[in-house]
This record gives structure tokens, sequence and C-alpha cells, in this order.
């Protein structure tokens, strides 16, 4: 799910050499059209042609090495952490497209305050990689001089916050950092992750609300992977999340705009964050993105 803001600055509306065609979502039985979902890569593999966004091959091949070296590393600290050579790392094996595809979306003031699996979100922003696995180990090379937990990376160079190990206290966190940014008057925006468990703690209800009710530019990504760690969707939420964003997200239409993709790889992920990022930039207006 994704959100988005005002400020009255205008913004382009896409990246350049990138086409942003209208979306064709694909809505269930009573489902409104623009929370269906929007999927631009068929099941066999194609691509419709209705919601391509014709990404230069630069983009695309920059996306699929961001996807193959985040894979890498983390099949092999997978391997670190049964060895017992580091206490813990979350791999997002499967979910990679959405933060590489975030990553490519922003901009370098922007602001990212990720969830467990967004981490690589730094490595595709700049951030080096030998630094960024000194914090998995905690070792001389870690900037954070060993204070934090493994797999909690940061770093103020690309302008990304630690998430917690508490589920959703990220979230009000970007939709403040949102505030500060649209008091200063800002063009930076903030991006806030979640898992769908999220959605059913305190904080999330809270930030939500104030973003809507403030106007603030954050971006919201929920990536609903059906489990909140070890427990399924239908036992942590009675709402349909299959099929209704709207009710897993618990927003208001009027201030937020969902869209509902499948991140099968970056064009599905990137296009919804990309027209939120540039309405927030644009209007400074909520906007939402679940991602299944």
């Amino acid at each position: 799910m994704v959100g988005a803001m005002h400020d009255g600055r205008e913004a382009p509306d896409q990246a350049p050499g990138v086409s942003d065609p209208q979306p064709r979502a694909t809505a269930g039985e009573g489902t409104p059209a623009d929370l269906g979902l929007l999927q631009v890569i068929r099941d066999d593999g194609s691509i419709d042609p209705e919601t391509d966004p014709h990404a230069p091959p630069a983009v695309v091949l920059r996306a699929y090495r961001e996807i193959k070296r985040l894979r890498l590393i983390d099949a092999r600290m997978i391997l670190q952490q049964r060895q017992g050579r580091v206490g813990f790392y979350g791999a997002c094996t499967g979910q990679e497209a959405t933060p590489v595809a975030t990553a490519l979306t922003l901009e370098p003031e922007d602001w990212v305050f990720p969830a467990l699996r967004e981490s690589s979100i730094m490595l595709a922003r700049g951030f080096p990689l030998t630094t960024y696995l000194a914090q998995v180990y905690g070792n001389a090379g870690d900037i954070l001089k060993g204070r934090q937990m493994p797999s909690h990376m940061s770093g103020r160079s690309v302008n990304q916050v630690s998430w917690s190990s508490c589920i959703g206290t990220q979230i009000p966190q970007a939709v403040g950092a949102a505030w500060a940014a649209k008091h200063r008057g800002d063009r930076a925006i903030s991006v806030g992750f979640l898992g769908d468990g999220a959605t059913s703690e305190p904080d999330f209800h809270n930030a939500m609300n104030f973003a809507g009710v403030f106007r603030v530019p954050c971006v919201m990504i929920c990536q609903n992977n059906h489990w909140a760690i070890s427990v399924p969707s239908s036992r942590q939420t009675a709402s349909n999340t299959s099929q209704a964003p709207a009710r897993l997200a618990v927003c208001e239409r009027a201030d937020f705009t969902p869209a509902w993709v499948r991140p099968v790889f970056t064009t599905s992920t990137g296009l919804p964050a990309r027209r939120a990022a540039a309405r927030l930039r644009r209007k400074r207006t909520p906007s939402s993105k679940p991602s299944t």
C-alpha cells in the first residue's frame, strides 16, 4: 500500500525515459478498479502492453543486477548466521523487487524507514557494500560501532533510518519525518515500509490517520506476504487481504490512493511507487500501495 501528500510544487510524473501509462487494474467481484491488482508482467512471463512502463534497457539491467546482488548477499549471510558467525539476519528472498524498485524511484534527499526486509535500499542508493556488511557483523568497520542489532542497517549518507524489532514503530516515524519536511518546505518525501502483520498494530492506524489529517509527503508500502512472522493473515486480521487492500489498510479513499501490485519484477512495483512519489512532490497528498 502506498500513500502520498501535497505541497504545491510541480514535479515530473515519471522518470526520464520511462513512460507512465494508465495501469489496468484487475479487480475482483465488488472491488473498485483502482483497488484491483496492477500487473505488468503476466503469469506466463510476458509483458502486458497496456501497463508496460517501457523502462529503458539500462534501468532494467540495473534493477536486475541489484536484485541478483541482493539474492547472493542473502544466501551468503544466511549461511553465516546458521554457522553462528552473525547473530541474526533477515533475508528478503522473493521480495527483492520491492526495495530495489523503490530505491530506483527515490531522489537523494528522500528518507527511508524500512521494516525487516528493505535494508538493501541503502545499497541501491550507493551505500558501500563493505560498510553495509560490517553492520551485520558489528565489527570495526561498522559506522554504528556495534551498538545496533545485526540486520538493523542504517546510514545517514543515504537518509535511511534503522528499523526496530518492535513491529510497526517505523510507520509513525516516517510520517513524522514527512511532516517535518513539509514544515521546512523541503522537496524530500519519506517512505515507510511495513508487513501485513503491522497493520494490526496501533502505530499503523495512528500514523495513517495523522498522515491523512495533516497531508504529509509520505509513501507507505505494505508488503503482504500473507505471514506476520509465523502468524498467517487469517489469524491476525479479519479482513479479506487477498482482494481488498483498502480493508487491509483501513484507509480513507478520500485521503489515500491505494495500488495493489504483484512485484514479480521492478516494472510492477516501480510504477505505482513512482507515481505516488511524483504525486507527493507535486501535491503533498497521501497515497498507498500494498504489495502481495
